[in-house]
């Protein structure tokens, strides 16, 4: 059976192979200088005597035991036994034994090192130049410790990013929500299990929330489909975050066969509120009211009652990996996905929407307020960021476009494509109808590229929140250092005593730092050399060894 979860996370590995043709160009390189150097050495005598010698070189390394050694095994033993585990969960998800899943998820996620390491690994990508080796241990400590006796004392901090008017004056607050590094992975933990169950009854038309889908599949469809209908009305909903009922969460959850014992903790986890300065309370209480104004709550008169009432001051963290998904898995059991298909098509993106209708602009956000059921999840839309993009004119039976469709990142006015690019490039085509298929093309092509939302310091505020260490300070670089030492010091900020500095330190002098321009490689080594320098005791992954860098 070919069973597969949609979402696995696997410790970087690279195979010798690719590092292999780096050492034939070396050897090709140093073969034309000795060449310059002894012209009466011959073509025939170095031509056999380098190339030859690699292309050896290449079949023996092609496992990269030899090539990278131990950090490589080490990694290669995770993956291993990671797959086969992924591949038993899948194997019951696929028969529809959603206990076993659970069974498998829960003994993963609770008694395993190799998981709680790559999931530390994979969300934090920034470890290796801010943490030392026991730090990370400590890390995975305390990970271990909230997992096995299932605790829900979220921490996590209200960050306030500033955003500005075009003249430089302050245009107003975005709250963002910051969970501490432990709190990442334990919330990563079970986004996993809930990810690989929900994909098989998640909304096509829903881009936000799985993996292999997003901007571009959006667009896409947007493209593909905007000239079947006149009416285009972009959406926007209020507050989503803050909005969602932890008890429409609650009966979401149990509807896709949740086991309760998970709901339970995943309901406590989103009670906790968050961290914040004495200097921003003031903020924060604006921003409450905010919300409390812009979506407001409406209670039901009928029995089972689905919400629970509050003050808008508990919702779904912003910042934990659950939210997003649970958030949209609201939105996926209402109607509005579902209205009526044949006249409207509805293509959402976490808490962005784009509705294509032939009805009036006025029936269209009409019947997606109804199908909503804002009383029963709390869920209601932004009356000033819902826009007309596109309707006809009466009495001159005219579809005009009284406005640029922007959304996530791109642009469409009926005459040119424009998408921003997450380098500050601007991709544009002009004539785009005539082009739609090209624009697809491009899209495809360039998938990763485009920019949803600006991130420029966000990842920077996410660090420092909880980092104590300063990522910006630079080390003055030693004069003995090697270009490449100096370079990768100078680009990725590394502190003194660091997992990357003392892989740095490890292999200063011999051939790898000539191959480690590969960030795969970089992150392959200091993943690896966390996981050799586990203690013996309880809990350490099988066969590993202390060893002292």
């Amino acid at each position: 059976m070919n069973a597969k979860l949609t979402k696995e996370y696997y410790f970087p590995i690279v195979k010798g192979s690719q590092f292999g043709m780096i050492k034939i160009g070396y050897a090709i390189k140093s073969a034309f200088v000795k060449f310059l150097e002894d012209p009466k050495g011959g073509w025939t005598k170095i031509m056999n005597f380098h190339p030859t010698r690699y292309l050896n070189s290449l079949i023996a390394y092609k496992t990269s035991i030899h090539f990278f050694g131990n950090e490589y095994k080490a990694a290669e033993k995770g993956n291993k036994y990671l797959k086969k585990q992924y591949r038993r969960m899948a194997i019951a998800l696929s028969k529809g034994d959603r206990a076993r899943y659970f069974a498998i998820g829960e003994n993963l996620t609770k008694r395993s090192s190799y998981f709680q390491m790559v999931l530390f690994v994979n969300k934090i990508r920034f470890y290796p130049n801010n943490y030392t080796i026991g730090k990370v241990w400590k890390f995975h400590t305390e990970i271990r410790n909230i997992l096995r006796n299932e605790k829900t004392n979220l921490k996590f901090r209200r960050i306030f990013l500033p955003e500005y008017n075009a003249d430089g004056s302050l245009k107003k607050y975005r709250p963002l929500g910051v969970p501490s590094v432990v709190w990442r992975v334990v919330a990563a933990s079970y986004e996993f299990l809930l990810v690989n169950l929900l994909k098989a009854n998640w909304e096509e038309n829903q881009y936000g929330g799985m993996p292999k889908v997003g901007v571009v599949d959006a667009w896409i469809q947007i493209l593909r489909n905007i000239g079947n209908y006149r009416t285009i009305v972009g959406i926007d909903l209020a507050k989503f975050f803050d909005t969602v009922y932890l008890k429409a969460v609650d009966y979401a959850l149990k509807d896709e066969g949740v086991p309760s014992k998970i709901i339970e903790i995943i309901h406590n986890i989103n009670l906790n509120k968050p961290i914040i300065k004495p200097t921003e309370k003031k903020i924060e209480k604006e921003r409450i009211k905010a919300v409390q104004k812009e979506a407001p709550i409406k209670l039901s008169n009928k029995p089972g009652i689905f919400h629970m009432v509050n003050e808008r001051d508990i919702s779904l963290p912003q910042g934990l990996n659950t939210s997003p998904l649970l958030s949209q898995l609201v939105l996926n059991k209402t109607r509005v996905f579902y209205g009526v298909q044949k006249y409207e098509r509805v293509i959402h993106y976490v808490d962005d929407a784009v509705i294509l209708s032939t009805h009036s602009p006025e029936m269209a956000i009409g019947f997606y307020k109804d199908a909503l059921n804002t009383s029963y999840n709390g869920i209601t839309i932004s009356e000033k960021k819902t826009e007309i993009i596109r309707s006809m004119d009466f009495p001159e039976f005219k579809v005009t476009w009284k406005r640029p469709l922007k959304f996530l990142g791109c642009e469409y006015d009926g005459q040119t494509f424009r998408a921003n690019t997450r380098n500050g490039g601007v991709f544009e085509v002009k004539d785009a109808p005539s082009k739609i298929e090209a624009i697809i093309k491009w899209l495809e092509l360039n998938r990763n590229s485009i920019s949803p939302y600006p991130r420029r310091d966000l990842s920077r505020l996410m660090n420092e929140s909880w980092n104590h260490m300063e990522t910006w300070k630079l080390l003055d670089p030693n004069k003995d250092l090697t270009d490449w030492e100096r370079n990768r010091i100078i680009r990725t900020k590394v502190l003194k005593g660091t997992v990357e500095d003392k892989v740095i330190e490890l292999y200063r002098g011999s051939y790898m730092p000539y191959i480690l321009g590969s960030t795969n490689a970089s992150s392959m080594l200091c993943a690896g050399t966390i996981l050799l320098s586990y203690k013996r005791g309880k809990g350490r992954p099988k066969g590993s060894k202390k060893v002292t860098l």
